[in-house]
């Protein structure tokens, strides 16, 4: 009798071993992460590369104006339901802002360029035809200061990844730029030496991954972007004692 209870016993926990999953955020299917008390309470029910997520596909979402970006469930840059949800003359088409103009017949007697209309009096045929201060360039008038742009630098407070709000003007500059150049980045994530190398690897990935969602609220196309963090590894300084606020940074480079 006893051997038989002894087999038994070996039998259930045989079977409560094989049953269990792995432990979360880990998973093998969608399965571990909904059983998971953790993954109902975060909301990650998906198993995505292994691990928990949001989201596979933008459905998973479950709202029309959110969509999957690596697992995460982000607002749609640029949804809209009417005009009155777009930017400036932008127009609101199948729920996305959309430039102005895509050709010259949307724009009368004016001329489309890089999706907005120009007025007739803004084109020209060399920087005669404009005003003083301004060039003529690809047939139309335009600020000396307008005609190239570059892409600035923005820090961070200690141990932090939340945009400042005196970075928000450069990363609107910044956008601007990508859009109006076509412009393809790299968005490189930094730390101070302060905490664990793989802490600040971590932190680095944070702080860019915030500047790619802001970008993308500004407009610019996922497909402009790439992230990548480097932590500590290329700090900006090394001696001094500003130089921990100077490593703390998100740096855009062309590619």
């Amino acid at each position: 009798m006893k051997s038989i209870l002894l087999i038994i016993t070996l039998l259930m926990l045989m079977t409560a071993s094989f049953s269990c999953g792995p432990d979360y955020p880990k998973c093998d299917k969608d399965g571990d992460c909904k059983s998971s008390e953790k993954g109902v309470k975060e909301n990650k029910l998906f198993c995505v590369n292994g691990l928990c997520q949001q989201c596979k596909q933008d459905p998973d979402c479950g709202d029309p104006t959110m969509e999957c970006n690596a697992g995460v469930c982000d607002a749609i840059p640029g949804y809209c339901t009417g005009v009155n949800d777009c930017p400036g003359n932008e127009k609101c088409v199948n729920n996305r802002c959309s430039p102005e103009c895509v050709d010259n017949s949307e724009c009368g007697s004016g001329k489309c360029d890089a999706g907005k209309c120009v007025e007739a009096s803004k084109q020209c045929s060399g920087d005669a035809d404009c005003p003083d201060g301004e060039i003529c360039k690809e047939g139309i008038c335009q600020s000396q200061s307008s005609s190239s742009c570059s892409l600035e630098t923005i820090r961070f407070e200690y141990d932090a990844s939340g945009i400042r709000s005196s970075s928000k003007s450069i990363l609107q500059a910044n956008a601007d730029c990508m859009k109006s150049g076509n412009l393809t980045v790299r968005i490189e994530g930094h730390a101070d030496e302060t905490g664990s190398n793989e802490y600040n690897m971590s932190l680095g990935e944070k702080r860019a991954r915030a500047v790619y969602k802001y970008l993308r609220q500004l407009g610019v196309p996922k497909a402009s972007m790439t992230t990548i963090t480097y932590g500590e590894e290329k700090p900006a300084c090394t001696s001094g004692s500003g130089c921990d606020a100077e490593n703390r940074r998100v740096e855009f480079q062309l590619r």
